[in-house]
């Protein structure tokens, strides 16, 4: 009489091991892949929102200004300029708070977008991660450039967004 054994060869259980080896590591490299690319996108989202709160703010001040009122620093990334106050006072308008725009480097090291009352003396950080703003100003016409670049986590390329905005001035 033969005896039979019931069960799996040392063979089939390495093959069984193999190719439940090759499922694993196929999903795991899909997970880790869409893992990443939802980081990536996260960033993006991020840096569209600080670029466009950044610009929605600037240009919703600078078009209340007048050319006469507005001071660019080109090598320093700086715009200060004054915005009116809501009294129409004898056929002129009169001027109040003086406002700043310009870039800092926060505690950690990342970039801001500061704004600054300069007559109140009140800072207000608009926006993170902005990396460059650039300001002209020709014809009544402001043009902006704001700049916003973030890493991803254990990525090595950032993420750049760079908004483009034209404000016309007052002519007062």
């Amino acid at each position: 009489m033969k005896n039979k054994k019931k069960g799996f060869t040392f063979v089939e259980i390495l093959v069984l091991v193999g190719v439940l080896s090759i499922i694993v590591g196929s999903i795991l490299t899909v997970v880790v892949s869409w893992q990443r690319s939802w980081n990536i996108s996260k960033v993006q989202m991020d840096v569209q929102s600080q670029a466009r709160r950044a610009m929605s703010k600037i240009t919703e001040e600078l078009i209340q200004t007048s050319q006469s009122k507005v001071s660019i620093n080109v090598a320093r990334d700086v715009i200060t300029f004054q915005l009116p106050n809501n009294d129409y006072a004898g056929g002129t308008f009169t001027w109040g708070d003086q406002i700043q725009y310009s870039l800092i480097s926060g505690p950690t090291g990342i970039s801001q977008l500061l704004r600054t009352n300069l007559t109140t003396g009140q800072t207000e950080i608009l926006a993170s991660y902005i990396n460059g703003m650039q300001f002209t100003l020709a014809n009544g016409i402001i043009s902006i450039q704001v700049t916003v670049d973030k890493t991803p986590k254990g990525e090595q390329n950032p993420v750049i967004i760079q908004l483009d905005s034209q404000v016309s001035l007052r002519n007062l």
